[in-house]
Order: structure tokens, then sequence, then C-alpha cells
């Protein structure tokens, strides 16, 4: 879906995660995780944390045999809903890692709608507008609990 909608973007995405570059370009790792909007010496400082954790490796075919999506029912959702707790999906639209319609498409295979937050990037807890988000969640986790508390 990335390619053919933004094939600049689908490589910039490429080259971050799977050459690594987010690790040693501050332009990638700015635009791919923070969408532009943390000063440079920030980026900087979260490419080191980066570096530190480039280690971890994903491995790709049993990430692929085992992929949520592959257990859903007739409908098209998740079928271990049923003895799920409640769940919530939020994404920003300035995320260039998960689009909405990939933000969508989670919301939908766990029976949920999607909250989409104006001008949030993919790591909305790092940058600076992340109270928007939070009071997102603390908002939902108060309806959602205090709501099945009382009833």
């Amino acid at each position: 879906r990335f390619l053919l909608r933004s094939p600049l973007r689908c490589i910039r995405i490429t080259r971050a995660l799977a050459l690594r570059s987010a690790i040693t370009n501050v332009e990638d790792a700015s635009e791919v995780f923070f969408s532009g909007q943390l000063p440079e010496a920030e980026v900087r400082d979260y490419m080191q944390r980066f570096q530190r954790d480039s280690g971890s490796v994903l491995d790709l075919t049993d990430f692929n045999r085992n992929l949520p999506s592959k257990r859903m029912d007739a409908s098209g959702l998740a079928d271990w809903l049923h003895r799920a707790p409640p769940m919530l999906v939020v994404g920003g639209d300035r995320d260039a890692l998960v689009d909405e319609k990939g933000l969508e498409e989670v919301a939908n295979f766990l029976g949920v709608e999607a909250q989409t937050l104006s001008g949030l990037a993919h790591d909305i807890m790092l940058i600076p507008q992340w109270k928007t988000a939070a009071e997102l969640v603390l908002g939902w986790l108060q309806s959602t609990y205090l709501t099945r508390k009382a009833a």
C-alpha cells in the first residue's frame, strides 16, 4: 500500500528500518519516527538510544507465520476478542509508519473505532504534543473502567 501511494516514503521507511539509517541519518530518524516535529538535538539523542536497541532483530519468518490477522472469524474480527480486555486503537495522522488505512484495519480487526490524533507522529509519546494522546488514553481508561465498575 505504501509503495503505490508514496514510493519515496516507502524507500525512506525501508532505509530507516531495514538498512538501519535511523541510527545514523538524522533526517531519516526525524521523518520516520517524529514526522519532523523534534529539534535535531533531541532526534540525535533518540538516535543514540535506537543504536543501543538496534541489536534486536525481528524474525520476519516467525512474525509472518504468527500474524494476528490469521486468527480471525468469518466476519473479519479477531477470533479471541471474546476473552480480550477492552481495547483502544490510537494513531497520529502524521505517522510515517502506520497510515490511517492501517489504523482502521487494526481497529476493525479488534471491533473498535480508531482514534486518529491530528498532527501527531508515530512515536507520539516522544514528541512535544504527547499530552494530547495521554489525555485521550486517560479519558478512555476512566470512561471504560469507571463505567464497567459502576455497572
